[in-house]
């Protein structure tokens, strides 16, 4: 197979690869007689170099070691939005056929009706929960749905069983929806199995939908399961604790272009980026980092922080 080197944007393009291999077990792998556990994890807007294993700065050694002992996906094609590509994550066809072929919030007028552009997961297609639940497995899921809002279209409806869904594009990560509100459908809407809930005053929404999916596996062991966990984060709104963001206090204040040789120089060394290849310029559009007042610099320094 021809090898290409795609620098991709997006922790979705990322997350359906690990999906497929973890489902195959890898190229010429035998398959395994017995029912294997299955977690898939998928981040929202993460970028492909983001991750310590892809030669990112930002301190994730629990998934850098699986990258180690697994593997690492560099070629792939993915839709280049959100629901779209979560549409052919879940259902392994293109995301036209699933009726996503445009995030529902961005339809034009030209494409509404049309086929392929319900802006829903399309009932003509089945997901991967389904076809695991009557497989046997149990189906569970806690995390960003941003695949239809309508009861019919709720994840408990399309092959899961236990279900925590944020189903809108976006929230407030601590679930204080005050001037994100309006871009979020009218203010984020959450369920527990098909059934409208109330998040609590504590609510984080990384660490929520954890341990959601957590207590759900915990209560029952006797099948194998498929847990998905789709975090919200880092999708805008940028927050985090505030512990988590002093780790990275002052290691963005060169700017972005000192982080992005930084990122280059590791994938060469990880083989990511072919010797010789030419590496991706920085759009045209972003600013040189000392053309920056030091109050710009400051707060563009402190969104890095936050996002990592």
């Amino acid at each position: 197979m021809r090898r290409r080197s795609l620098r991709v944007r997006g922790g979705i393009a990322a997350a359906a690869c690990a999906w497929v291999l973890g489902l195959v077990g890898g190229a010429g792998a035998p398959v395994a007689a017995a029912q294997p556990n299955i977690l898939v994890i998928l981040a929202d807007d993460l970028g492909f170099s983001d991750l310590g294993a892809f030669g990112g700065e930002i301190a994730t050694p629990h998934l850098d070691a699986l990258a180690r002992e697994g593997l690492r996906m560099t070629d792939f094609h993915t839709a280049a939005t959100c629901s779209p590509t979560r549409a052919m994550l879940l259902s392994g066809t293109d995301h036209h056929r699933a009726g996503i072929a445009n995030m529902g919030e961005m339809l034009t007028p030209a494409q509404r009706g049309k086929p392929g552009y319900d802006g829903y997961l399309s009932a003509n297609v089945a997901t991967v929960a389904e076809l695991l639940r009557d497989a046997g497995y149990r189906t569970l899921m806690s995390g960003k749905w941003h695949l239809g809002t309508d009861p019919a279209q709720d994840p408990s409806r399309r092959g899961f069983e236990r279900v925590f869904a944020l189903l809108q594009a976006g929230h407030n990560h601590f679930g204080r929806e005050r001037r994100t509100a309006a871009n979020l459908g009218g203010g984020a809407r959450y369920t527990e199995d098909g059934r409208p809930v109330e998040i609590p005053a504590d609510f984080y929404s990384s660490d929520y939908f954890t341990s959601k999916l957590i207590a759900f596996l915990q209560e029952d062991t006797s099948r194998p399961f498929f847990a998905y966990l789709p975090f919200s984060a880092p999708h805008w709104p940028l927050h985090a604790p505030a512990e988590t963001i002093a780790k990275y206090r002052g290691r963005y204040d060169a700017g972005w272009e000192a982080l992005y040789r930084e990122r280059i120089r590791r994938q060469r060394e990880l083989g990511l980026l072919p010797k010789g290849a030419a590496a991706e310029e920085l759009p045209a559009t972003l600013r040189d980092w000392d053309t920056l007042d030091a109050e710009e610099r400051r707060r563009q320094a402190r969104k890095m922080e936050i996002y990592a």
